[in-house]
């Protein structure tokens, strides 16, 4: 789940917890007003009944103390009595002499009837203005316009780390010029500063890597050709075809290692076409410069499909060179046997088993390499870059699987 969808969560939680709590205040305070109103209707409602009896219905003193209580007294006429009549009744009550309390609501104000016997007697009207919830319902408006604005800074607080997302992944793609600097003050904007340093260092660093890379391969190339061009003033042949062997080794060795480069630091350019696997296979051996009476003594090629593959040829031929020369110098034989099977190629070789943890191989210059250490890292990386799996298994013999 996002860091997104996780505050609107929380912010949908904050708003139902904001909205009960409002609604049950709401509700109490409209019980309680109701309660309050009642028992006043009530209170009023005694002290005009004790007067009722004792016939006391006009004293002035009555009226007065009713006045002081925001209450009057409307005259007991046919009309008055109809109106009160047509209004809806809120609550009706008998008192214990048989008198009956009726409370009406009007379009501004209640009307407190009296009965006795069936005959309303006596009208009050309440001029004490109701309370409305307004109060309650602007602290509900006030609340919610403030969640939102704390969600919405929120949310603009958390931009620049989406945009931080994104320029990470144009960096995962390969592409070291973004730049991640931010004038922020923030946690999030030393984040992104402390991402970008990291960035220029190892852009920086890969520059150097690249240029100290080039540099020896192109120096090294002066020296190769000279060497090609004195081999033609030997006069032996066998000296000389032994010298065109070394430097004709030397020569596709620096362009293997400009591939190597070019992978590593994501500068090369995938060229996927279909191909058949006994021609990169045979590329393959073309590449470790292996002659007919090595290739037949160390090399076993057994094709029970005729498969073909979509991929990158220099780049699989350069995985399957170093599979094969890794298989022969593991072996104690010093052979190995290629199976092309329907929709994968396996590489086998005799020997005790070549490691518990193929993980471990897959780390540049690892322990326990008879070599340099590069070779299954090369091969991992090449593997991964064309999106073809590399399994390993020990069934009497080492055997490599890569399935297409």
């Amino acid at each position: 789940m996002s860091l997104y969808h996780k505050i609107r969560i929380i912010f949908l939680v904050a708003f139902l917890f904001v909205s009960a709590f409002f609604g049950l205040f709401l509700f109490i305070n409209d019980n309680t007003q109701k309660h309050d109103t009642q028992k006043r209707y009530m209170q009023t409602a005694r002290f005009v009944l004790v007067n009722l009896h004792n016939n006391n219905n006009q004293d002035s003193q009555l009226v007065e103390i009713l006045k002081e209580n925001n209450f009057r007294l409307l005259p007991n006429s046919p009309d008055t009595i109809s109106n009160i009549k047509s209004l809806p009744l809120v609550f009706s009550r008998k008192t214990p002499n048989n008198n009956k309390v009726e409370v009406y609501k009007g379009h501004k104000n209640n009307y407190l009837a009296f009965e006795d016997d069936d005959k309303i007697v006596m009208v009050l009207e309440d001029l004490s203005i109701q309370k409305s919830a307004w109060e309650i319902m602007f602290g509900y408006a006030v609340s919610l316009v403030f969640l939102i604005m704390l969600y919405l800074w929120l949310i603009g607080s958390l931009k620049p780390l989406k945009v931080l997302q994104t320029q990470i992944q144009r960096v995962v793609s390969g592409d070291l010029s973004v730049s991640t600097h931010s004038n922020a003050t923030d946690e999030i904007g030393q984040v992104a500063n402390a991402f970008d340093a990291a960035l220029r260092k190892i852009e920086t660093l890969i520059n150097s890597r690249q240029l100290f890379l080039r540099t020896i391969m192109h120096e090294l190339k002066t020296p190769i050709a000279k060497g090609v061009i004195l081999t033609e003033f030997v006069e032996k042949a066998e000296i000389k075809k032994g010298y065109e062997n070394v430097f004709e080794r030397l020569e596709l060795l620096i362009e293997e290692f400009s591939k190597i480069e070019q992978m590593l630091s994501s500068n090369y350019q995938l060229k996927p076409a279909s191909y058949s696997m006994i021609d990169i296979i045979e590329q393959a051996m073309e590449l470790m410069i292996l002659d007919e009476e090595e290739i037949q003594q160390q090399i076993t090629i057994v094709q029970n499909s005729n498969l073909i593959v979509h991929s990158d040829f220099d780049l699989l031929s350069l995985a399957f060179k170093n599979l094969i020369s890794n298989a022969i110098s593991y072996s104690p034989s010093h052979h190995a046997t290629i199976r092309i099977e329907k929709n994968s190629v396996i590489i086998e070789n005799d020997g005790k088993q070549f490691t518990q943890n193929i993980q471990s191989c897959f780390v540049p210059f690892h322990a326990g390499s008879n070599g340099s250490g590069l070779g299954l890292y090369i091969v991992k990386n090449i593997l991964d870059l064309l999106n073809h799996k590399l399994k390993y298994v020990y069934d009497k013999k080492n055997i490599f699987i890569i399935e297409f």
